[in-house]
């Protein structure tokens, strides 16, 4: 059995597993905010130093940003922006106000800004969908009745940037609009099973 065929085998090995037991707990859902970003300020230093060399800088020493953000600075942010923050992100914000670029084995990611600095993002594509539904074609292939668009991004909050790179909040009401959008779609008799 060649390289090809072994990996072809564990796949389907895989997908006959998960479909008779069901999706498997990945070890970071166990994890606690504070662990994954003490695993995520040791990755530039042990994974992405050719990365730093290559930019010739030099590979941070801590990519927490402290002191950590207060509960005053925390509802301030909210009062800002309007939105009440998931509890997980508040978490994260009184651990490290942001933290800086993390290696996703490609490249460093955007920083995560700190509470004085997020704000409402730029949205570059008006009218961007909020996808939920992986397209082979590259296009939305499900579509809501009597023609309407799908829910779009409409202002997302800017978490961190650089360069390029963008990582944005999706705010909860946009969100549950996206889902109830494609629940209706997928209980919809005109939605083909394929």
């Amino acid at each position: 059995m060649d390289k090809n065929d072994a990996l072809r085998n564990e796949a389907i090995e895989s997908f006959t597993e998960r479909n008779k037991t069901g999706r498997k707990t990945h070890v970071t859902e166990k994890k606690s905010i504070r662990e994954l970003l003490e695993a995520s300020d040791r990755s530039p230093r042990t994974n992405s130093r050719r990365c730093y060399e290559e930019m010739c800088e030099e590979v941070p020493e801590s990519l927490f940003v402290l002191p950590p953000a207060t509960d005053e600075q925390i509802s301030t942010l909210e009062r800002k922006l309007d939105v009440a923050l998931p509890d997980d992100y508040k978490e994260f914000l009184k651990i490290s106000n942001g933290f800086g670029r993390t290696w996703n084995g490609y490249h460093l990611d955007s920083p995560i800004f700190g509470v004085e600095e997020l704000d409402w993002g730029e949205v570059y594509v008006d009218g961007l969908p909020v996808e939920l539904h992986p397209s082979l074609t590259g296009v939305m292939d499900l579509e809501l009745p009597d023609g309407r668009e799908w829910p779009s991004h409409e202002k997302p909050i800017d978490l961190g940037s650089y360069d390029v790179l963008q990582t944005v909040f999706i705010t909860p009401s946009v969100t549950k609009k996206t889902l109830a959008a494609y629940k209706e779609v997928m209980e919809s008799p005109k939605t083909p099973d394929d």
